[in-house]
């Protein structure tokens, strides 16, 4: 498997935006179950 720069970045780019996703969802799924927050 090779690696270029741009593949690189872009592979980062994709894991960071997964990451704010998950980040998202976990935060909703916290505010579900306490309203309080």
């Amino acid at each position: 498997m090779r690696f270029t720069l741009s593949g690189l970045k872009e592979h980062l780019d994709t894991a960071a935006s997964l990451d704010s996703i998950l980040n998202t969802l976990a935060i909703r799924a916290s505010k579900a179950k306490d309203p309080k927050k």
